[in-house]
């Protein structure tokens, strides 16, 4: 899909296209970060500060949409024109700010006109910082009980919430944030990875 059909679809027309489908974790998952992490490295690599695989398909055992995310923190005197400038030449679709919060860019890509592609990816980009996701991220990845939890979770209300992003975002929000302060209480974060 080109950049400009992506821009053209509204949040409704996108969400009935690419509804929320949950798949059993792939370990091929981690090797397609690790080769798109590569090329974007490549591509940005004065910008970067650090670049993670996050979201649920860096967590082994745990249910996910097939879309690897990635968190890429740019150095604060990066030119956030630039790399978007730059993702688009491979690839990547900018998803204007109607799609995120002020703080966030994300870029996609991986989606056809029929539905999602084989390798789906957003990358959302972010100024240097500590972010939560990474925190909970790691805090499933020594807790399978957890993993098992909000796999469970996310089961209950994926049907629910089959074509509405943000909701099924808001149903799963209650457990991140209760794990994330768990998570930030016991553990550090190495950073990029």
């Amino acid at each position: 899909m080109t950049n400009t059909n992506l821009d053209k679809l509204s949040k409704e027309q996108f969400q009935q296209l690419y509804p929320i489908l949950l798949f059993e974790h792939n370990p091929k998952w981690f090797d397609k970060y690790e080769k798109e992490k590569n090329l974007i490295e490549s591509l940005l690599q004065d910008d970067i500060a650090h670049i993670n695989h996050y979201g649920s398909t860096s967590v082994p055992g745990l249910l996910s949409k097939p879309s690897i995310d990635i968190l890429l923190e740019i150095k604060k005197s990066s030119d956030r024109d630039k790399i978007i400038g730059l993702m688009k030449k491979i690839g990547y679709s900018y998803i204007n700010k109607s799609y995120c919060s002020e703080t966030t860019i994300m870029f996609f890509k991986g989606y056809e006109l029929c539905g999602y592609g084989e390798n789906i990816f957003h990358v959302h980009l972010r100024y240097e910082d500590d972010w939560d996701e990474l925190y909970f991220r790691d805090f499933l990845r020594s807790n399978p009980d957890l993993v098992k939890e909000y796999s469970e979770l996310k089961l209950k209300i994926v049907n629910l919430y089959l074509n509405n992003r943000k909701k099924y975002t808001a149903a799963k929000t209650d457990f991140i944030q209760k794990t994330t302060i768990l998570a930030r209480k016991e553990i550090s974060l190495p950073r990029n990875n």
